[in-house]
């Protein structure tokens, strides 16, 4: 089938996003986990900033283009010599 995609589903979801915001705040109040030289928080911060940037699911909606085909056809049959 030939569409239009019309939708895209794309980015992180609503808890994804929360979880994001809970320690972006307490990285601001709190102390900070490194382990082997990693910062934990940081590394995860930077996981889901990269998700939300570049994740596209592959979900969305598209609309079929048959109409437009259709009323290509008729503007043709409408416009042709008799």
């Amino acid at each position: 089938m030939v569409g239009i995609v019309d939708t895209l589903v794309f980015g992180i979801g609503s808890g994804l996003a929360e979880l994001r915001n809970k320690w972006l705040q307490s990285q601001q109040s709190s102390g900070r986990v490194v382990i082997l030289g990693v910062d934990i928080a940081s590394g995860f911060l930077e996981m889901i900033n990269n998700l939300d940037a570049n994740l596209i699911s592959g979900l969305g909606t598209g609309v079929s283009i048959g109409y437009a085909k259709a009323q290509q056809a008729k503007i043709k049959h409408a416009s042709a010599p008799k």
